[in-house]
């Protein structure tokens, strides 16, 4: 006969608990997934060369003659380090002894997900918060969102709009923008409009105005 001995209870629940901690993390309905291209790390510090490809191929018609060279252009190295977050709580000998740490420590393992899921969250949103004058420079020196990002052809980029109200005029003003963004070789950038992103303050009158069969499907994106 095989004996389960106190150990083996609490790897049990331990198994159980996690489920239940990954499950709230996990939850449906998160926001930084949408608006953020997540990628995993395969070490605690990675780090990337900002490349620029090649320029438009010139014509060539010399036949048996030289062909056309280039190199691309090389800029800021770009780092992300990883970094550890923890968070432990402790259920008394009396809730273990009670047998109430079934129900007990299943809530506070959902909290602890709803925890993790609002730090990521949060994180996320300081991207944002910080991206305006004032803010967090980013590898190029300038803050994310800047009429000045300096290119690898010496040319500026500019992602920062004027002020302008949620409207008709705002949406076509930022797309208008958008198609003309051009890369470090000055070649035009094709993106797609997947997200709108306000704050909450905005978030009735996007709704409103996303919403309407007035506008057509393509504008709004995700």
């Amino acid at each position: 006969m095989s004996l389960i001995v106190t150990t083996d209870l609490i790897e049990l629940t331990k198994i159980g608990l996690e489920e239940i901690y990954l499950n709230e993390v996990n939850a449906p309905n998160q926001i930084y997934p949408d608006v953020f291209d997540v990628k995993d790390m395969d070490t605690p510090l990675e780090e990337y060369l900002k490349l620029a490809g090649f320029g438009s191929v010139p014509e060539w018609n010399a036949d048996g003659g030289n062909v056309n060279y280039d190199k691309p252009l090389s800029g800021n190295r770009i780092q992300f380090t990883a970094k550890d977050y923890s968070l432990a709580w402790v259920l008394s000998h009396k809730i273990l002894r009670d047998d109430l740490y079934k129900k007990t420590s299943a809530e506070l393992a959902t909290a602890a997900g709803l925890s993790t899921r609002h730090t990521t969250e949060q994180l996320a949103a300081n991207v944002f918060n910080t991206a305006f004058a004032g803010g967090t420079a980013g590898p190029d020196g300038v803050v994310l969102f800047s009429a000045s990002h300096p290119k690898l052809n010496g040319s500026l980029g500019d992602n920062l709009l004027p002020a302008a109200a949620l409207s008709d005029t705002g949406l076509a003003t930022a797309i208008a923008e958008i198609r003309r963004t051009t890369n470090d070789r000055g070649q035009p950038i094709i993106y797609e409009l997947d997200a709108l992103v306000v704050p909450p303050e905005l978030e009735f009158t996007a709704r409103r105005w996303i919403n309407t069969t007035l506008v057509p499907q393509y504008m709004v994106g995700g």
